[in-house]
């Protein structure tokens, strides 16, 4: 499955819920290269141990230590160059573009996605996209017996002249 052919495939593996149990989830990191925008919900990692301010509403800023591989969430964009982040055990924080290149992008596995309005799950069960396609069958199916039923009522003759253009348009 590919989301987009140069940026992205997503491959699915269908399993069983006793190797879906015994498998661990994976947690995968992106490194970016250059700084990028953080988006709200983002989940990170610190690489190596930084110096932060902590986010709070008095004038005075207190620095905290964050410990390398500790992992953060990102709570809100405050402005472009700045992200409140909340990271376990130390609260929030705020982080600048600047430090952004000592940050990875944590990925982790989810268990059903939405890809082109379906949602997928690791089942691929697709129960969603199966009730709308059901549903649109069961339109499909009242639209051509009433066109059925319609062409039944007609008087019996070679041509339909009893229809005019408009409704054998709506009919088909």
């Amino acid at each position: 499955m590919s989301i987009n052919v140069n940026k992205t495939k997503i491959v699915v593996f269908l399993e069983d819920s006793v190797t879906r149990n015994a498998r661990q989830r994976f947690n995968f990191k992106l490194t970016p290269a250059f700084p990028i925008p953080l988006p709200e919900a983002t989940r990170i990692q610190m690489r190596q141990e930084l110096w932060l301010r902590k986010h709070t509403t008095s004038a005075i800023k207190e620095r905290v230590r964050i410990p390398a591989h500790s992992l953060g969430l990102v709570v809100k964009v405050k402005d472009n160059d700045t992200a409140i982040v909340e990271v376990a055990g130390l609260g929030q924080v705020e982080l600048r573009v600047q430090a952004l290149t000592h940050v990875s992008l944590v990925i982790t596995e989810v268990d059903c996605f939405k890809y082109l309005g379906l949602q997928l799950d690791y089942a691929l069960r697709m129960e969603e996209a199966t009730k709308t396609g059901v549903a649109n069958i069961h339109f499909a199916h009242s639209k051509v017996s009433a066109t059925l039923h319609s062409l039944n009522q007609l008087p019996k003759r070679g041509t339909h002249a009893a229809l005019s253009p408009l409704m054998r348009l709506q009919m088909w």
